[in-house]
């Protein structure tokens, strides 16, 4: 089986913050700041607010395939330009190089031609189950 991240911080950069999560999250997945907790967020929410992708809680023991429990802590990666991250996809989705990205259902990211906001930066197709992180670079 070929390599899949299993974190999100794959540029080495850890530009985060730090807050308690309003709900399950998932890893990779797109995040803002609501009352001081992160909650999920969409594609409206992209330049209105910051937004940031949700990393994988390994001092919590979880892996990329589990969601961080609500009331837990989650670390979130800014989404700043140039920025290459792994990011959840939605199931099913083959995603080639230089695709165009936004964010999708449940704050999963999915292919956009027209606004994108992220490259991908891997030929993938996102499995139903299992890791869906996917690596992708932040559109400038």
């Amino acid at each position: 089986m070929a390599y899949r991240p299993s974190r999100v911080n794959i540029d080495g950069k850890s530009k985060t913050e730090t807050r308690v999560s309003d709900a399950d999250i998932m890893p990779g997945t797109a995040i803002k700041i609501v009352d001081n907790k992160f909650v999920q967020a969409t594609a409206a929410d992209y330049g209105k607010t910051e937004v940031y992708v949700a990393s994988v809680a390994v001092l919590q023991g979880l892996t990329a395939t589990d969601a961080i429990p609500a009331g837990d802590s989650i670390e979130g990666e800014y989404l700043d330009d140039s920025r290459c991250l792994a990011v959840m996809g939605i199931a099913g989705e083959k995603w080639t190089k230089d695709a165009g990205l936004t964010i999708g259902a449940d704050g999963a990211f999915a292919l956009e031609a027209d606004a994108p906001i992220l490259f991908a930066q891997e030929d993938f197709t996102i499995p139903a189950q299992g890791n869906k992180l996917a690596i992708a670079k932040v559109a400038n």
